[in-house]
């Protein structure tokens, strides 16, 4: 399967253009510091977040981030904005917006579990 899906990547690079290409080459070398996602993750959760955890965390904030670039640059695109011109805030912000819409975010409950009595 490994074989295949190698295979199968190498076919598509092949149609890239040179910015597409740059473009996935800055993805393959980009990380999200270890470091920071350790602190924010224990400033949330209260909890230590042990190695392979902290793998899993950034592997899923890059994808994550991966998804609002690119629909951030569907959204430039609609507005007419040049493939090689540089995303703007305002994009990436209209992305997090209709992500959230769409139900694509996690959001925590609004409802609580457990109620105090007398409250």
């Amino acid at each position: 399967a490994r074989m295949a899906d190698r295979e199968k990547m190498a076919e598509m690079l092949r149609y890239f253009t040179p910015e597409q290409m740059d473009r996935y080459e800055c993805y393959r070398r980009s990380s999200l510091p270890k470091p920071v996602l350790r602190r924010v993750f224990q400033a949330v959760t209260g909890t230590i977040l042990n190695p392979n955890g902290l793998i899993v965390l950034a592997a899923v904030g890059k994808l994550f981030v991966g998804e609002l670039v690119e629909l951030a640059r569907q959204i430039a695109d609609d507005e007419g904005v040049d493939d090689l011109t540089e995303i703007k805030p305002a994009h990436v912000r209209e992305a997090h917006r209709r992500m959230e819409n769409g139900g694509l975010l996690f959001r925590p409950r609004k409802k609580t579990l457990f109620r105090k009595r007398g409250a």
